[in-house]
C-alpha cells in the first residue's frame, strides 16, 4: 500500500522504491515512514528499509574528463529491456541529432544488456555510449530523453528537465 492504495503495478513500486522507503517483509506492503514513526512502529522486526538510491548516490567529479565530455550533457535514457533498445533508441538518436553542435549526446547503457546493442542503432553518429554510469550520466545532464519508467522519476528527483517518450505498436494506438 501506498497513499492508502494497494500498489499492482510494478513500475510503481519500482519507482517509489527507488526514491526510499520501508518494505514490510511479510505483506509485501510499502510505506514512508519518518525515523520517529519507525523507532514507535510495532512491527520494526517486518521492516526493511530500502535506501534513497539519489540521494546516497556521490557523482564522479571525473566523470566528464574520464569519458571526453566537453560540452553540456543530453542523455538519452532508453531503458533496460532489450525491446525498448531496438525500438525506441534509434528514434532517440535520430531526434537528438538537432542538438549535436550544443552538447554532447550521451547514452547510459543498462548493465544488463550487451554493449553490441546499443552500437548496432549508434553506428557513426555522434553520440557517446556511457557503460555501468548511469547516476553520472543523469547527474551530470543538462536535459535527457526518457524512457517513460523508473527513469522519469528519477530524472525528476534530479532535477534535470526531461522529455518522457514512449512507442506503442500501431495495432495498439
Amino acid at each position: 500500500y501506498a497513499f492508502g492504495r494497494e500498489i499492482t503495478n510494478f513500475v510503481f513500486k519500482n519507482c517509489f522504491i527507488s526514491t526510499g522507503g520501508f518494505i514490510n517483509v511479510k505483506t509485501n506492503k510499502i510505506s514512508r515512514l519518518t525515523k520517529e514513526k519507525y523507532q514507535k512502529s510495532k512491527s520494526k522486526d517486518d521492516l526493511k528499509f530500502i535506501p534513497d538510491k539519489i540521494k546516497e548516490f556521490k557523482p564522479n567529479p571525473k566523470f566528464l574528463s574520464t569519458y571526453n565530455i566537453t560540452k553540456p550533457v543530453l542523455a538519452l535514457l532508453p531503458g533496460s529491456r532489450q525491446q525498448e533498445i531496438d525500438k525506441i533508441l534509434p528514434v532517440m538518436i535520430e531526434s537528438s541529432r538537432t542538438f549535436n553542435n550544443t552538447y554532447e549526446i550521451v547514452v547510459a547503457k543498462s548493465d544488463n544488456l550487451p554493449e553490441a546493442l546499443y552500437k548496432k542503432y549508434i553506428g557513426r553518429n555522434e553520440v557517446k555510449l556511457v557503460p555501468n554510469e548511469y547516476y553520472n550520466v543523469l547527474f551530470h545532464s543538462k536535459m535527457a530523453v526518457v524512457t517513460s519508467g523508473t527513469a522519469t522519476l528519477e530524472t525528476a528527483l534530479c532535477n534535470v528537465p526531461q522529455v518522457v517518450v514512449y512507442k506503442t505498436n500501431p495495432i495498439t494506438f
